[in-house]
């Protein structure tokens, strides 16, 4: 017993020294530049590569050792039923660890049930007199691997968890040696005793119980608390080596960052009948063989200490959702909404989506932020004299294009040498067939489908000086709100003549602009904005007041 406790426990101790050197080790980072001073935060988490540190744990344990077979322990609070224990534990995960756990126990079982098998191990047995009333002693050594599965760590309240439920399982090897209380001296106590006071009580109708009472009040006169015979198989060193199974749970408190308390209950379920001293049913002169193996059973106090640094904890004292916690604990909602909207070049496109933060201030950008080139001829429209020049023809510096005159007329301009009087004009000036433009629902703002539209019409305006432009705005009969109606129809035929007036230099006075006309009830034609060369004599304004000034009718 001595050696292999001694053995067990050396192991312990270098797996004990290996893990706290590599629980100790530091990792060496680059130098960098000192940085301004900053508010108090609360303590960092150790951590390495951006993961926290996770050490390991040592605990010892102490508490109740019992046997659940075909003789049950006798349990009393003392050192005749006790076990002690020593472990050390890594995580993998908040929810999973591992455990390499040793405990040392002893348990004491009696029965008051007379046994008719063979005392040592033998098969062959003479049920005249190898009847006894067992007494045994079993010490073993059990070294487990757990498998632990923690629950408790993961709670949206608590920053940090201070109990742990924890279930485990794993294989387990134990060496026991089992001793009976036999004799005195090399003489057989007197069993048989024992066996005529259970048998007459028995016979008398006293009941199995009383029987048992008495019988055991023989045995205690008879017994002198020396288990000096070996009832178990001595197949390595005096002790039997078997394999089982480890399972059971546990809670645990945290009292403070390093240490820990907590209970457990263990079973070990082992692949052997012979731990209590007995194998055999007991139950008449001709028994058989138990279909029970026996059980272990540690009831313990378990003190656990962690290994690492101050501030480090294993991942299961640790609740997954801190750091996520933390970050949300430290945003400022006000700063983050404004750091969101914050537009440096003011061209109303915020940081976040824009593609260009320096935009040049008074320049017209599209929804990424980007100075526009309307014609494409690479000049932005800030620096272009022509921003909608005609496609396929080369430009100047001002963005210009260069459209060589007419074959016809090639030349003409050398023939004038002096200004001429103003001649009646005809041709394109005289037609007044104009395109209109068509507006989504509740939309008055000019957009990149109507830009050729009203190029058509700017040019026009542009090579024809005289002639004079009715915008008429149009009264959507799909509508019901009649004043919001005739309001969205000036706000349309407003928005066009603004365009033209601004991208073609046209006076606002060469434009007569009307709203709020009669439509036809469909809405590819009522929401739209229709253009005619003024008549003869034809008059009117060209910014005319709103009809209900502060109400709001559309979106651009």
């Amino acid at each position: 017993m001595k050696k292999i406790f001694i053995l067990v426990f050396a192991l312990s101790l270098t797996f004990i020294s290996y893990a706290q050197t590599k629980t100790t080790e530091t990792v060496t980072a680059a130098p960098v530049a000192p940085v301004a001073p900053v508010a108090p935060v609360a303590p960092k988490v150790a951590v390495s590569n951006g993961i926290p540190k996770n050490p390991f744990e040592f605990g010892v344990s102490a508490g109740l050792h019992t046997i659940w077979g075909d003789v049950n322990s006798n349990v009393k609070a003392n050192f005749d039923n006790s076990t002690f224990g020593l472990h050390i534990r890594k995580a993998f995960t908040h929810a999973f660890s591992m455990r390499l756990q040793y405990n040392y126990g002893t348990a004491t079982m009696k029965d008051n049930l007379p046994h008719y098998t063979a005392v040592t191990n033998r098969l062959a047995f003479d049920p005249a007199k190898d009847v006894w009333f067992p007494a045994t002693q079993s010490y073993s050594h059990t070294l487990s691997i757990d498998n632990i599965v923690t629950i408790g760590n993961n709670s949206l309240y608590k920053a940090s968890p201070k109990w742990l439920l924890e279930f485990f399982a794993g294989p387990s090897l134990t060496a026991y040696r089992t001793k009976a209380d036999y004799s005195t001296n090399g003489v057989v106590h007197n069993f048989a005793g024992a066996e005529t006071v259970f048998n007459q009580l028995i016979a008398n109708g006293s009941g199995e119980q009383k029987a048992k009472n008495e019988a055991g009040k023989f045995m205690d006169n008879v017994l002198d608390g020396n288990y000096e015979t070996l009832v178990s198989s001595d197949n390595v060193g005096g002790y039997s080596l078997v394999a089982g199974i480890g399972f059971g749970t546990g809670v645990t408190r945290a009292i403070t960052d390093k240490f820990s308390l907590g209970i457990e209950q263990r079973f070990n379920y082992l692949f052997d009948d012979y731990l209590d001293g007995e194998r055999f049913a007991n139950f008449s002169r001709a028994p058989q063989f138990s279909q029970m193996n026996d059980i272990i059973s540690n009831t313990t106090i378990k003190a656990n200490y962690i290994l690492g640094k101050k501030g480090q904890k294993p991942l299961y004292w640790r609740n997954p959702q801190e750091e996520i916690n933390k970050k949300l604990a430290s945003i400022n909602p006000k700063k983050a909404l404004n750091e969101a909207l914050m537009d440096d070049d003011g061209d109303g496109v915020p940081n976040i989506l824009d593609q260009e933060p320096g935009s040049r201030e008074g320049c017209n950008v599209d929804t990424k932020g980007i100075m526009m080139d309307s014609d494409k001829d690479g000049l932005i429209d800030c620096d272009d004299k022509e921003p909608y020049s005609p496609a396929g023809y080369p430009v100047d510096n001002n963005g210009v294009a260069k459209v060589p005159p007419p074959a016809c007329c090639e030349g003409m301009e050398k023939k004038v040498s002096a200004p001429q009087p103003p001649k009646e004009v005809s041709g394109a000036c005289a037609e007044s067939s104009l395109p209109s433009v068509q507006f989504e629902k509740n939309k008055y703002g000019v957009n990149s489908s109507m830009i050729p539209s009203l190029k058509t019409v700017g040019d026009k305006m542009q090579v024809c000086p005289d002639m004079k432009l009715v915008v008429n705005g149009i009264n959507d009969k799909n509508t019901t709100n009649g004043k919001l109606n005739e309001q969205l129809s000036y706000n349309r035929a407003m928005e066009v003549t603004n365009y033209l007036s601004e991208k073609f230099g046209i006076s606002r006075d060469r434009f007569i602009v009307r709203y709020n006309l009669e439509g036809v009830g469909e809405p590819e034609a009522d929401r739209a904005v229709m253009f005619r060369s003024a008549q003869d004599g034809e008059s009117g304004i060209g910014n005319p007041p709103s009809p209900h000034p502060g109400l709001r009718a559309g979106t651009k």
